[in-house]
């Protein structure tokens, strides 16, 4: 009897070592993966840029440099250059280059876009390049400036910096030729009415530069109406507050899809 059960027991235990070896691995939950925040900034507006990990942030100065290396400058006279669509006149201070209207119904939040970038709240888009308008903008020495000022009021800026704007475009009999303000309908604060821009000069600040390169170009943004130091140039008027009393002046603009001139005075 006794034999019996060690047989029996012995049995058991190669049963139960044959079970070990042929059940499956226990699971190992793994370690949840590590949540990384973002690290960036916040600007006036609101708007946050993420700080970029690996590259380092050169000055305004080293930048700008670096985008002249890259100048692909051809010469048209004895005082205009071109810079791809971009065309620059050193004696009369201008820059102008092609657009199209690309909004006439909706809320806009910007004049003027790169087909490239935000065009769906957008006036206008143009093929041009950013950092071409800057290069032509540097190449006419406009400094590097700040604007200053609180969104609930009208900025202030130096005068080397105000930029005046028009838009012109072709049509039977003399070319229609407008202050880009007045192509800008901006909204009453009981909503009830409107009426254009406020005329005057515009800020070319120029954008601005992170460790990626040229926000203007990364953003497409060339003129903003509202508050956004990553466009090229922006809107110091009070209403630049405001992101949702903007809108096209269809009594002035051509059909959607026209083709216009921008030309931006530098003082």
């Amino acid at each position: 009897m006794t034999s019996r059960i060690a047989i029996i027991a012995a049995l058991i235990a190669l049963a139960f070592i044959a079970w070990m070896k042929l059940r499956p691995a226990p699971l190992v939950s793994s370690p949840p993966p590590e949540v990384k925040l973002l690290e960036g900034g916040v600007d006036a507006a609101g708007k946050f840029t993420q700080a970029p990990e690996t590259k380092t942030l050169l000055t305004r100065e080293a930048a700008e440099a670096e985008m002249k290396k890259s100048l692909n400058l051809q010469t048209l006279g004895p005082d205009t250059f071109a810079l791809g669509l971009v065309k620059f006149d050193k004696r009369a201070r201008t820059m102008r280059f092609p657009a199209r209207v690309n909004l006439r119904d909706e809320v806009i939040e910007y004049a003027l876009v790169a087909s490239t970038g935000k065009a769906h709240e957008a006036l206008f888009v143009t093929d041009a390049k950013p950092e071409h308008l800057h290069l032509a903008s540097l190449l006419l020495n406009v400094p590097a400036a700040l604007l200053n000022g609180q969104l609930d009021e009208a900025a202030t800026f130096p005068a080397s910096n105000g930029v005046k704007i028009t838009v012109a475009w072709k049509k039977n009999g003399p070319d229609a030729v407008h202050d880009l303000a007045e192509l800008v309908l901006v909204n009453a604060a009981d909503g009830q009415s409107s009426a254009p821009m406020t005329a005057g000069t515009w800020f070319y600040g120029g954008s601005r530069f992170n460790a990626l390169g040229f926000l203007a170009s990364q953003e497409g943004s060339f003129i903003g109406l509202i508050s956004d130091s990553a466009a090229l140039i922006e809107n110091p008027r009070v209403d630049r507050a405001r992101d949702d009393i903007h809108f096209p002046n269809k009594a002035l603009l051509p059909a959607k899809g026209t083709q216009v001139e921008f030309v931006v005075q530098l003082p």
